[in-house]
């Protein structure tokens, strides 16, 4: 079901994915704007061969005030 959530639309994709943070409890991180930790919950302990965490944290840079 999430992997078809995912290529049905793009509401569907963003509610797999919040659920899928929110079951991984991940919100906080993003709260807390804990990129590093939102990547290793996310990604798992590769997360810093592909830098996830500074591209996250980036992009929010990026659009945070839009």
């Amino acid at each position: 079901e999430f992997i078809n959530a995912m290529y049905r639309s793009e509401k569907d994709h963003l509610i797999a994915f919040v659920n899928f943070v929110k079951h991984r409890r991940l919100d906080d991180e993003l709260r807390n704007l804990d990129f590093e930790g939102f990547a290793y919950g996310y990604n798992g302990s590769g997360y810093a061969l592909n830098n996830y965490d500074e591209k996250i944290e980036k992009a929010y840079l990026k659009y945070k005030d839009e």
